[in-house]
Order: structure tokens, then sequence, then C-alpha cells
């Protein structure tokens, strides 16, 4: 499809958790969101450096006038990263501007907690962006995890952290940034705690949770895996386990 005008606004129909795909029309502070729409941006470009741009391939996303860091843009699809300092509990104004063109209005929830796991597939399914311990591979059928092995579940929609990075900056890493509050995830039903929840350091928005596989797992090529913090309750992803 040809890109509309330069002078056409672009239309957004969905605003959704940028992990899991769910939550419709609802924001976290903190939490990647990917807006969906017609005509919202360009040809497709990504932020190649950090902090990220708040205008990217001629896109900008303002939520309540303020604009946000951007990741990734095209035509139908834009990543953009909510600002710590929004107020919870609150519904407020996104619009996405294309060369200089609003879009309409829409109106969004904010909302303190919206967990969501990032999966393989970038659709909130199936097998979990989740590795083993700090090996940078996926606890997938290839490589499954071990009982008693650590795993990192990789996320977004967390929540407030102590020692926050500024938005769209790197998270740091001495101190890292940690959540105020505690996750729970259940591994194959069997709840385990977290020994760390907080920012991926060096990494931008990305949220981290690292918890054992317990011995009494099952196991398996698609182990259901779900995080809950607060109230809130993530999608539902995978992971293979021996």
């Amino acid at each position: 499809m040809d890109p509309a005008p330069d002078g056409a606004a672009g239309v957004v129909t969905n605003v959704l958790n940028g992990a899991s795909f769910q939550y419709p029309g609802s924001v976290t502070p903190g939490a990647w969101v990917s807006l969906f729409g017609v005509d919202i941006g360009e040809s497709a470009a990504s932020a190649s450096q950090t902090p990220f741009p708040n205008t990217l391939g001629g896109t900008q996303v303002l939520l309540q006038g303020q604009p946000l860091p951007l990741y990734f843009v095209n035509a139908t699809q834009v990543n953009a990263l909510i600002p710590t300092g929004v107020n919870p509990n609150e519904r407020q104004h996104l619009v996405v501007v294309r060369n200089g063109t609003q879009s309409a209005s829409i109106d969004v929830r904010v909302a303190k907690l919206q967990p969501g796991i990032f999966t393989v597939n970038q659709q909130g399914t199936g097998q979990g962006a989740i590795t083993v311990g700090n090996a940078a591979q996926l606890a997938a059928p290839n490589r499954p995890a071990k009982r008693g092995e650590y795993v990192s579940i990789y996320c977004t929609g967390l929540g407030p952290v102590a020692n926050a990075p500024k938005d769209g900056s790197l998270s740091p890493a001495n101190p890292p940034a940690t959540t105020s509050l505690q996750p729970v995830v259940t591994i194959g039903g069997v709840p385990v705690p977290a020994t760390f929840s907080g920012l991926t350091p060096l990494q931008v928005g990305l949220y981290q949770v690292n918890v054992q596989v317990p011995d009494n797992s099952p196991a398996g090529d698609a182990v259901p895996v779900v995080l809950t913090i607060g109230s809130a309750v993530s999608n539902t992803a995978t992971i293979a386990v021996q």
C-alpha cells in the first residue's frame, strides 16, 4: 500500500501492551506500548541510538501533549515508551503526529501495573523471551531449562522502579533499577519467588524477572509461565523444562 500524502492524517485504531498485546486502550508508566492504525508512519524505521528519539521516521506520539520515546515505526504500527512520570488512575489523550499532521485524539486509561511477557512470535503467545541463566539462550526445546536452574523473564509493565533512568535512556547497571513491588511467577502452575525484579541493565525500558525453576516443575516443551505483580496478571508464555 502506498503511504498517504504528507498532509493526510493517520488513524490510530488500538493501543496495546507492547509485550502481551493485551489491555486495549490502556497504558502503564514505564511500559512499552504498541499502537496500531492506518498511515501512522512512513517506511519502517527503528531507533539506532540512545536515548531513543521522540521523532522517528517523521512520526511523533504525544500523550497529553508529551512526546514519547519511540523504538519502531511503520505505516501501521508504532512502538512507544510511556514516561515513568505519568500519573496512574487517570484518563489521558493520545495522538500520533505524522509529518506535522495530527491524528484524531484517542482516550487511554493509565493503569499502575500491566505485566506482559515478551514472546518469540511478538504476539504475546507461545515461547517466551525467557533465557537460561546468563547464557542468553532461550529456554526452548533445543536448550530446555533444567529444574534448579535460573531463568530470566523479559517483560514490561511492572510499574515504578528505584534508581529509574531518564525516559528512553539506558537502564543503570550498578545499582540496577528494581521494582517497588515483588512479582510472583508460576512455572507449570508452581509458584516461585523472584530473585531479581527490575530493569535489565543497559537496555531501554525492558524489565527482567529472574526465578529458579522449581524442583517440582512439570517437564515438557511448552510449560506455561505466568507473572503476577500486585493483583495484575500477565499473559501466558511458555518455556521448555527438562
